[in-house]
């Protein structure tokens, strides 16, 4: 219940301390009583800033964009952080309201110009500090012996490796023709011992002489049986005349 009762004092405070920073900052815009102005403008407390904002009247909102410009032109740029978040949040809440304004050209010109110029200048800026931080990068590098340990591959392909599986891929390819392969290089091995001379080949060519068909062969050997017959005959006359010698 205390605990309650302590957490609605802390935000009707808070919420009497917004509607105050409204209020003054209010009539300080209506007077433009500086004093009152950066009194207000010098929180950078965004839940703040924002509430502020809401609480203040929409009428409000241009002479608060030209009295931040005037600062930012004049003032020192150590406070230009402060009145860079007040100008965010007025551009958040009313957005809708400034662009139905005809001559905002007029009213809020100073203060895009000066923007225009500072993202300008911010722009080459930004190319300056990246030269300037290449440059000094290759003047560390040079002064500095330091010796860096060397990067270790996490993967290593070994060739031994690779060559090894050719090998087996070339031997498995190569097992059908081993056997005739192996009967080649030993008759050559033979040869050149001379265990083996040309006459086998001699005698395979005679085994594969030709001797005709088979009616070729049976003509031959019935003139072999004729000729058989005349010598047979002729023994017989010759007997004849030799008993007839006889008697």
């Amino acid at each position: 219940m205390f605990m309650a009762f302590r957490a609605k004092q802390e935000k009707d405070a808070k919420d009497g301390n917004e509607s105050s920073l409204a209020v003054l900052l209010t009539q300080g815009l209506l007077a433009n009583d500086n004093v009152k102005i950066d009194s207000v403008l010098k929180e950078n407390k965004l839940d703040i800033i924002n509430s502020t904002i809401r609480c203040m009247q929409v009428s409000n909102v241009v002479p608060l964009l030209k009295a931040i410009e005037y600062r930012l032109r004049s003032r020192s740029p150590l406070e230009m952080r402060s009145w860079i978040q007040w100008i965010n949040c007025v551009l958040a809440h009313h957005m809708s309201y400034l662009t139905t304004q005809q001559n905002l050209d007029d009213e809020l010109g100073g203060l895009f110009e000066w923007m225009k110029g500072r993202v300008g200048n911010y722009q080459k800026l930004l190319m300056l500090q990246g030269k300037l931080g290449i440059i000094v990068e290759q003047i560390e590098r040079r002064t500095n012996t330091t010796v860096r340990p060397s990067l270790q591959p996490q993967i290593v392909f070994n060739n031994d490796e690779v060559d090894s599986d050719l090998d087996d891929l070339e031997s498995v390819g190569s097992d059908d023709s081993g056997a005739s392969s192996e009967d080649d290089w030993w008759d050559e091995g033979e040869k050149a011992l001379g265990l083996k001379d040309d006459d086998d080949d001699d005698d395979d060519d005679d085994d594969d002489v030709d001797f005709g068909s088979d009616d070729d062969v049976a003509q031959r050997r019935g003139g072999n049986n004729a000729n058989d017959d005349d010598d047979s005959s002729d023994d017989d006359d010759e007997d004849e005349e030799e008993d007839m010698e006889v008697g």
